[in-house]
């Protein structure tokens, strides 16, 4: 398939837009639950300070599985970790919103957050 010789993506491998769409889709998504993510976790009788820290919970299981995560890549191959990253986030953000208590929301928010850096190092 002839690649059009306008637009943003000219001259960059096909791999490139699709990441780019993913990663739009997964920012968006991120975008419309983070807002709600602290008045979820005040339902459990928690200060805003603890509420605050589930968005924290992500950030930083980010930072923290961003090694393992390359190393992840050198093993199974860029694919596999993304796959299972973004596997990892979708779920867990699923089953956060199901969450029974305020510990097993910071859990899943976290794992998401790991989830989150298998997907970005492998991008």
């Amino acid at each position: 398939m002839p690649r059009s010789p306008r637009g943003p993506f000219r001259g960059l491998p096909r791999e490139v837009p699709v990441l780019t769409a993913v990663a739009f889709t997964v920012a968006l998504g991120f975008g419309i639950v983070a807002p709600d993510i602290p008045a979820f976790a005040r339902h459990f009788g928690v200060s805003t300070a603890a509420a605050a820290g589930v968005v924290s919970a992500f950030a930083l299981m980010r930072i923290v599985g961003a090694l393992p995560a390359g190393r992840l890549v050198d093993r199974f191959g860029e694919p596999v970790v993304m796959a299972t990253g973004i596997t990892i986030v979708a779920v867990s953000s699923i089953l956060a919103g199901f969450s029974g208590s305020f510990t097993e929301l910071i859990i899943l928010r976290g794992t998401g957050g790991l989830g989150s850096a298998m997907y970005g190092v492998s991008a």
